[in-house]
């Protein structure tokens, strides 16, 4: 279970993604919550589901996602949407 958790932490970091819920879910297939491949196989399509529902909403709005990211520095060397501190 240790080295599952070590597996996601680490493609997190590789992808420089924070996404808490992701140890979650690797903690429901580590411990054999989901017994057989049906259940698998749902909990793989939901996942796809709220990844494609949240990519559309994102280019149908117009709104970085996820809300909660860094805004992105200006050239000036100040960030966008606020004076710096």
């Amino acid at each position: 279970m240790a080295g599952s958790l070590a597996v996601t932490a680490s493609v997190l970091v590789l992808l420089n993604a924070s996404h808490a819920p992701a140890g979650a879910t690797t903690l429901i297939v580590s411990l054999g919550l989901l017994r057989t491949p049906t259940q698998l196989l749902v909990a793989a399509g939901a996942v796809v589901l709220v990844t494609v529902v949240d990519w559309l909403y994102g280019r149908v709005s117009g709104r970085p996602m996820p809300l909660w990211a860094a805004p992105a520095s200006s050239p000036e060397g100040g960030h966008r949407g606020g004076p710096d501190r």
